[in-house]
């Protein structure tokens, strides 16, 4: 009997092991999952949520990028300066 890791229980296809590493979808299962996705959503629905998703996180990256920067507050035209707002 062996000892130590990796367990004999963890040798069968099956296994603890395969849990732990954790499966990535082949390429039939991201095609049956995306082919479900269009039929429930719609391929118009499916590129809108797309469009969304890209605009979302590119305003996200916009916005911890002028985080970095420091607030200036711009003066008024005629020299006096802006009330703060709360």
């Amino acid at each position: 009997m062996r000892t130590g890791w990796p367990r004999p229980d963890c040798d069968r296809p099956g296994g603890v092991l395969s849990l732990q590493l954790g499966m990535r979808p082949g390429l039939t299962e991201v095609l049956i999952i995306l082919g479900i996705a269009i039929v429930l959503f719609g391929a118009g629905r499916l590129a809108d949520i797309g469009k969304g998703l890209g605009e979302g996180i590119r305003n996200f990256k916009r916005g911890l990028k002028d985080d970095d920067e420091p607030d200036a507050l711009p003066e008024a035209a005629d020299g006096e300066e802006k009330p703060k707002e709360a």
